[in-house]
């Protein structure tokens, strides 16, 4: 009867290991598909990334992506000889198919991610979806959080900042018909919206890079005026966003 129990329990744990390494395997080689304007941030040592466009292999148009995955940055690529993109098990009420949305991660404790705006279904017109979603990593779900403050107009192409105090910059983007030099502000802590100071604002754009400076200001450089005709900004004007002041 002991031998009987003692191999019966050898053997449970035998599968117990087994689909354990299995579960590692399937995890470490889930390769996402190619995709360009998705949304990339780092919370808690991982490298989130989620929706993103591609070309249609059937035609002109541009397909939507809806995956979200992550990479675990505490197992380098070295080790493990290459990227193990992993998807969160069990998520719930993942956003849709969408491109160009900013994304930063930022809240009372720093562990959820902030995407605003963004394309979906290709057209402004047809986007009833919320303009805000958060990830909670904690439980594992997406929300749409209740804002208070004025409410931006949805945008796209916007490289989002945070500052320390857990407010989150959107400058410019476009909605397909207007591209735009306003600068909104969320305090994703409280969950209220604001208007940063139009007066001596740079010119509408797009595509430009934004950078957290060491004193809290913003650094903004290059980009397009006009992504129909190409128009870009010359890398010589550059720009200053005073957090503290909320004026360029």
């Amino acid at each position: 009867m002991m031998n009987y129990l003692t191999n019966f329990i050898r053997i449970l744990f035998f599968f117990q290991f087994l689909f354990n390494e299995i579960i590692c395997q399937v995890q470490l080689f889930y390769e996402p598909e190619g995709r360009e304007q998705h949304s990339a941030v780092i919370l808690n040592r991982k490298l989130y990334i989620s929706g993103g466009t591609y070309v249609n292999e059937q035609g002109p148009t541009k397909g939507l992506r809806k995956e979200f995955f992550y990479y675990d940055l505490s197992t380098p690529s070295e080790i493990t000889g290459k990227v193990g993109w992993q998807e969160p098990i069990g998520i719930i009420d993942i956003p849709p198919p969408y491109y160009g949305a900013a994304v930063v991660s930022g809240g009372v404790n720093k562990n959820e991610l902030f995407l605003f705006g963004g394309i979906v279904k290709n057209t402004l017109a047809d986007t009833p979806s919320p303009l805000l979603y958060v990830f909670n990593e904690q439980q594992n779900s997406w929300s749409t959080p209740t804002t208070t403050g004025i409410e931006p107009p949805r945008r796209n192409n916007i490289q989002a900042v945070i500052d320390e105090n857990g407010k989150m910059y959107l400058f410019g983007g476009s909605d397909l018909r207007t591209t735009y030099n306003s600068m909104d502000i969320l305090d994703t802590i409280n969950l209220i919206w604001s208007k940063g100071n139009d007066i001596g604002a740079p010119s509408p754009r797009v595509f430009y890079s934004a950078t957290l400076l060491a004193d809290g200001n913003i650094l903004y450089i290059g980009g397009q005026t006009d992504p129909q005709t190409g128009t870009y900004v010359p890398l010589s004007s550059v720009s200053i966003f005073y957090t503290t002041m909320t004026y360029f």
